[in-house]
């Protein structure tokens, strides 16, 4: 499943990909640096809004929905070079995956690299 530029979990995609063993899900901004960037009010808000994108919150959020013994594989995606840092996620899915004594492996893609190899 290929989740991004969301907005907002719905019940509808939740049904739609709790199955899947693979998946690419946006991460897009750390809260926090999203509102203290540089980015004008009027961004900031749509970033924020059901027409803009999940953060690293939401995204941890929706996973909690449809976390699965089955669920091998997770891409982070769509992360802003801006508002998001590779490290911060990397921290906040490691210690999540990790509470709920989860082995699903996981990866953040990258605008300028390459992204692992994963068996689908």
């Amino acid at each position: 499943a290929i989740a991004t530029d969301l907005g907002f979990c719905t019940k509808l995609l939740v049904n739609k990909i709790k199955d899947a063993t693979t998946i690419i899900l946006e991460s897009n901004h750390d809260n926090e640096m999203l509102m203290t960037g540089k980015y004008p009010w009027h961004l900031k808000q749509r970033v924020k809004s059901i027409n803009g994108h999940l953060s690293n919150e939401q995204a941890i959020g929706l996973l909690t929905q449809i976390l699965h013994p089955k669920l091998d594989n997770l891409i982070l995606a769509h992360l802003s070079e801006e508002n998001n840092h590779p490290r911060i996620v990397e921290r906040i899915f490691s210690d999540y995956l990790f509470s709920v004594r989860c082995n699903t492996r996981f990866a953040i893609s990258r605008q300028n690299g390459s992204t692992p190899m994963f068996d689908i």
